[in-house]
């Protein structure tokens, strides 16, 4: 039967027509009566088996990306959606909805724990907690909406429930690795992220300043378009518009950019020039901002912008390359990068929930 045939074919949707009968009116199904068998002469026998490990669904090895995993499903979920008589007048067509891709998602997690802990999601619905012998009881896990999550203090914190009790997963299960590689390429292949203010050039001559809180690391990129100091200023500018006045900023002194590119010897007379630090300072005090140059040739007092641009530019070179980006390119993965390195771990993560 070819796919146009399929699709005019009511069986495909509606079923056998006898399922809209009555039940008397369905087929008869063949019963055996026991009492036509002697139980004297059946044999008895008493076998040993062990449990046969549970295989992974073949539907992990058909898409080796989480995205075309997750769309897969959602076709899936949407077919018997579809192929069901009462959905008729409701069925779902069109693009995926943010609502379907999470609920296929819960489906895909649902199915790995299956298949990963049957004893765990047992022990929890008979008796609400794992056996201590579990190799995820240091988790805490419990069941939110049938799936294993993550337990511990963070059930107080105000936060969405999907940061509270996140879902547990086996590393061993094929499903683990197109999740650790989807998280991990959209987070420009970030390893651990360390990320005041310091400039820095790029290939396509612009230049990004990186801003850095000095007491919560948080981190703030302005893009420049050249090495002026109306440039400079009116990224300062930008930043105290968007984040507030800072009381302090340090910056790094025209000593420290040592180097063979022009660039940098460039960006370095700019900072050495008496122009640029007396309109810097003038305008820093006009808006009751003190600045602070650290020592020359001394980059170790500005070690934590120096942690950043490092951040930065890891993270770039391993999703630009060489490649070049026009204005509103490079805008958009400053944003993304930003993003990114405000989210990282200030310290090193634990193993274990209760120390969140």
């Amino acid at each position: 039967m070819t796919p146009v045939q399929l699709q005019c074919e009511p069986r495909w949707f509606h079923g056998p027509c006898w399922l809209k009968l009555d039940q008397q009116y369905w087929p008869k199904v063949l019963e055996i009566d026991e009492n036509k068998f002697n139980m004297a002469d059946l044999e008895s026998k008493a076998i040993a088996a062990a449990l046969p490990t549970v295989s992974p669904s073949e539907i992990f090895r058909l898409r080796s990306s989480l995205v075309d995993l997750v769309r897969l499903t959602v076709y899936i979920q949407r077919f018997k959606w579809n192929s069901s008589p009462v959905n008729q007048l409701c069925r779902k067509v069109g693009c995926i909805t943010s609502h379907e891709y999470g609920d296929a998602i819960k489906a895909l997690v649902k199915l790995s724990q299956q298949e990963s802990f049957p004893q765990e999601l047992a022990d929890l619905f008979k008796s609400g907690q794992v056996q201590d012998s579990s190799r995820i009881s240091p988790l805490n896990p419990q069941l939110a909406e049938g799936l294993l999550c993550v337990g511990g203090r963070l059930k107080n914190a105000a936060v969405s429930e999907r940061w509270k009790h996140p879902y547990i997963l086996d590393h061993r299960h094929p499903f683990a690795r197109p999740v650790v590689a989807y998280y991990h390429q959209k987070h420009f292949h970030a390893g651990q992220q360390q990320s005041t203010l310091s400039v820095e050039c790029i290939r396509s001559s612009a230049l990004w300043a990186v801003f850095v809180c000095l007491v919560t690391k948080a981190v703030h990129l302005e893009l420049s378009a050249d090495l002026t100091t109306q440039a400079f200023l009116a990224a300062l500018r930008r930043f105290t518009s968007r984040r507030g006045k800072p009381s302090l900023i340090m910056c790094d002194n025209a000593k420290n950019f040592v180097g063979s590119k022009r660039e940098l010897d460039e960006l370095a007379r700019l900072f050495d020039s008496q122009q640029f630090k007396e309109a810097v300072l003038r305008h820093t005090a006009e808006d009751r901002i003190e600045l602070r140059f650290i020592p020359a040739r001394s980059p170790n007092f500005g070690g934590l912008w120096e942690s950043a641009v490092k951040s930065f530019k890891i993270l770039f070179k391993r999703t630009i390359g060489t490649r070049s980006l026009v204005y509103d390119q490079m805008q958009t993965v400053l944003a993304q990068t930003e993003a990114i390195l405000n989210s990282r771990p200030l310290t090193p993560i634990s193993n274990d929930p209760d120390d969140f």
